[in-house]
């Protein structure tokens, strides 16, 4: 999130938040359409992964219509929530080698 921060100072028109979260908006289409080239090679545990993050972000944005930018944001519980459930996917999406 260091590197958000320096962003959110040198690029002070991006909304860090916002934009990370249209991004996986442009990830769910293609998850929920299961277009052949996003999912196609995801093992199913991979695909379970994305759709457990993807049912966090929007259980945690029900109701809002905002999230402030950085670096309030990193105060705010659900974006807490949202960036614990991230570091899951990612583990899922790309686990350690084994020893």
């Amino acid at each position: 999130m260091a590197r958000a921060q320096g962003r959110a100072t040198t690029v002070p028109f991006v909304h860090v938040p916002e934009e990370l979260l249209e991004q996986w908006a442009h990830y769910r289409r293609l998850l929920r359409e299961g277009t052949e080239w996003f999912v196609g090679d995801l093992a199913p545990d991979e695909l379970q992964a994305m759709t457990t993050f993807d049912a966090e972000v929007l259980r945690r944005m029900r109701g809002r219509k905002s999230l402030p930018d950085v670096p309030v944001v990193l105060a705010d519980a659900a974006w807490q929530a949202i960036m614990a459930a991230a570091r899951e996917l990612l583990v899922a999406l790309a686990p350690a080698p084994e020893p």
